[in-house]
């Protein structure tokens, strides 16, 4: 199943007005496609009522956009089309104009939420036709990253995972919660993309029962070749549970500056992996000569250095033979590439336990 709550417009970033109304074009048609099936399990159904008056509640990241697509019904009978109108403001981008609303069909309206602060910001749209008005008030909240270990619900109101970085890559334990009031069995967890964002664990058992009110981590990593936004679906899958069959979580992030792991050929000498890891990490490049690498943990301390050819793998010991804590560390390496250019690049890893 689909999950069309955060509008993902791939490898797209968004600068002007103009690249956001092509990533509205698209969402409108993917809609439109669907009969607003999928957009009517994820967002509100909104019915126009003369007089009347109703609420949406939206989030999106500071510094990064979110759309949602309301399911638009009429009261009335009659086949018609409603004004929509609403005040200017930089955060919202609203389809003003003629919508071609009644009762026999449902109508998507988009609405995107692009926060310009990191702040609450609230619009009313308007929706008339004749002497009859409905007011739609929206509250729109901007996000900052999410702490480490931040918890999340198992429930279907709207969540969001935050991330940000501007170095190599941005690391959250996100905590999910049993928020029913029996025990769930979940049956996978997975994105729905899995383009820059990762789950950094493998469960090797399934299903996980998760009694109420308990709760278990999951590693996520975000990584993107591009400054910019990203967003991705995070679906807990529980098939057999009876009011609730699935969780959808959104999860955005935002790069703000150049990572020191894409050079301006929008490559890289050398690849980590696993990262994070649990055990031992290995260092690969392609292309490079006389490798050196150093490891130092967040306080600059040098833990082991060695030269190598094409591989080397830290054991997450030190030099003395002492295995590290779990945390963050930074690969310092360098070579001499297949052109005699100097190669240097610091990369950061996660050590698990």
């Amino acid at each position: 199943m689909k999950h069309e709550r955060t509008f993902h417009c791939k490898f797209a970033e968004v600068k002007s007005s103009k690249s956001l109304a092509l990533c509205i074009l698209q969402a409108f048609f993917i809609v439109a496609a669907l009969n607003g099936r999928a957009a009517a399990q994820q967002n509100d159904t909104i019915t126009l009522s003369c007089h009347g008056f109703g609420s949406h509640f939206m989030s999106a990241m500071y510094r990064g956009w979110t759309t949602d697509t309301l399911i638009l019904l009429d009261s009335f009978t009659r086949r018609d089309s409603v004004a929509v109108s609403s005040p200017n403001d930089s955060s919202f981008y609203i389809q003003n104009g003629k919508l071609p609303v009644d009762s026999t069909r449902p109508f998507p309206f988009l609405v995107i939420f692009q926060p310009t602060k990191l702040k609450s910001d609230t619009i009313t749209v308007t929706f008339s036709r004749d002497s009859c008005t409905f007011s739609l008030t929206i509250y729109a909240t901007a996000l900052g990253p999410a702490p480490d270990y931040s918890t999340f619900y198992l429930t279907n109101a709207p969540q969001v995972i935050a991330m940000q970085y501007t170095s190599d890559s941005a690391f959250l334990h996100a905590r999910i919660q049993n928020a029913q009031a029996s025990t769930v069995q979940i049956e996978s967890i997975k994105f729905q993309y899995g383009e820059a964002f990762h789950l950094d664990t493998t469960f090797n058992q399934w299903p996980i029962a998760l009694p109420p009110g308990q709760s278990f981590d999951i590693p996520i990593s975000f990584q993107s070749t591009f400054i910019g936004f990203r967003s991705d679906v995070l679906i807990v899958s529980m098939p057999n549970h009876p009011i609730l069959p699935e969780v959808a979580i959104a999860v955005q992030g935002v790069r703000l500056t150049p990572s020191s792991v894409i050079s301006q050929s929008s490559t890289t000498n050398f690849w980590l992996y696993p990262n994070p890891a649990y055990g031992a990490i290995t260092i690969h490049s392609d292309g490079v000569i006389n490798l050196h690498v150093k490891v130092t943990d967040i306080l600059g301390r040098t833990l082991r250095e060695a030269n190598f050819v094409q591989d080397w793998t830290w054991d997450g010991a030190s030099a003395s033979g002492q295995q590290n804590a779990p945390g963050t560390y930074y690969f310092d390496v360098s070579g001499i590439s297949d052109d005699g250019q100097p190669v240097h690049e610091v990369r950061r890893v996660a050590l698990l336990r």
